[in-house]
Formats: structure tokens, sequence, C-alpha cells
């Protein structure tokens, strides 16, 4: 898929038009760059779906007043299931993974895990982006201003987040390691990783999931 050309998507009428498909294996939601949250496994039983791509390049498929409604801003990936229109990578992926608890990517609200899962999911857009964007503009890191706190700063707490276990809720997967992960093997595309072994081993497992791999040959029609 052209990096350009990105999906946006709706669930109506019982279908998932979510950019994505959950089975018994996995569950796909839209991705918005790159790599970026195609995917995450659970059980369950099948959704179906409907992907609909929008070229962000082009006026018309811009203006379509579906995708609008969903994404004022313009902006994929969107989602659409019934009469709800929601946008934005988190909220989407946030959205899904309490609408299908049988899949697993979300504790439940009254978890005492509830805590640490929203801070992460909301980590990728809320620091890791803004500090990724610090370091390739060139911008002086200034902690008193900037609200993501510094780029060295973010990496130090992701690192920190991950030594409790295989994923940033240790034991278990959830759709915050699909917020972050992606966003962290969009970094060490572009050589924004300088020498964390911790972060490379984590995005390594995000990328090895069976899930994964699934939903990438999806995406090629293999």
């Amino acid at each position: 898929m052209d990096c350009e050309t990105r999906p946006a998507a709706a669930l109506r009428d019982g279908r998932s038009d979510l950019l994505g498909v959950r089975d018994d294996e996995t569950l796909l939601v839209p991705a918005d760059k790159g790599v970026t949250g195609r995917l995450a496994s659970g059980g369950g039983g099948r959704v179906e779906y409907e992907r609909v791509f929008v070229d962000i390049r082009d006026a018309a498929s811009r203006a379509n007043a579906d995708f609008l409604a969903a994404s004022p801003m313009g902006k994929v990936p969107a989602l659409r299931d019934g009469d709800l229109a929601l946008a934005e990578s988190a909220a989407i992926r946030l959205y899904v993974a309490d609408k299908y608890p049988g899949a697993r990517l979300a504790p439940a609200v009254d978890d005492p895990q509830r805590g640490l899962f929203l801070y992460w999911m909301f980590f990728a857009p809320g620091v890791m982006e803004p500090a990724m964007a610090e370091r390739v503009g060139g911008w002086e890191p200034n902690r008193g201003a900037h609200g993501w706190g510094d780029f060295d700063t973010m990496l130090r707490t992701l690192e920190d987040g991950l030594e409790g276990g295989p994923w940033l809720l240790g034991e278990t997967f959830s759709a915050a390691d699909i917020m972050v992960g992606s966003t962290a093997a969009f970094m060490r595309m572009f050589d924004m990783l300088p020498g964390s072994e911790t972060i490379g081993s984590y995005v390594d497992r995000c990328l090895a999931r069976p899930a994964y791999r699934k939903a990438m040959a999806m995406e090629r029609g293999d």
C-alpha cells in the first residue's frame, strides 16, 4: 500500500468498517503511518468489516462526506460503527479494545492495570510523536515548556516501562503495545533508537508476533 494512500473505515450494521478484521486469532485496526497499528491479537468470534481507502493526496477523496463525518480534520485513520464516528489512532484502538473484550486487548475499567494501560495508550501520540518531531526538527529541548518533556527522557521512560516484562503490562500484550510498539518500529526505521537494546528487542517481539505477520501478508495481498 502506498504510504500516502491510507485506509479509513467504518463499523455499521454489525459490519466493522474498521480497516481491519478480528477473527479467532487477529484483530486488525486502522493504520495511520507506515506499519502503525495494523493488528492486535486476541480470541473471540469474527467481526465482519469493510475497508474504505482514502487517498489523502486527492481532494475529492478527502472530501467524502462519510469520511469527514468521522474525521473532521481529514486525517486517517477513521472509524464508523453504526452512528458512531471516530478518528485518531489511540481513540480508535481504545474503542475497539473495549467494545470487544474477548480479544483481551485492554484491562477492564475496574482492573488495577487500567491506569497503566491508559498511560501507555496515549504515550505514543502525547509523548513519543512530539519528541520525535523535536529531534527531527532540531528543536531546543525545553522540559519546562514542552508537554512531552524531551526526546531523551521519553526514551528512558519507555525503557523503564519495559523492565517488568516483555510487554508494557508485563506478561500481557495489549492495545498499548500496538500504539507504542508500532511507533517505536517507525523510529527504528529512521535510525532514531540509538543504542537502545531494550526498545530494539521490544520492537523485534512486536514484529515477530504471528498476528502481525498475518496482517502484513493480508496487506500485501498474499
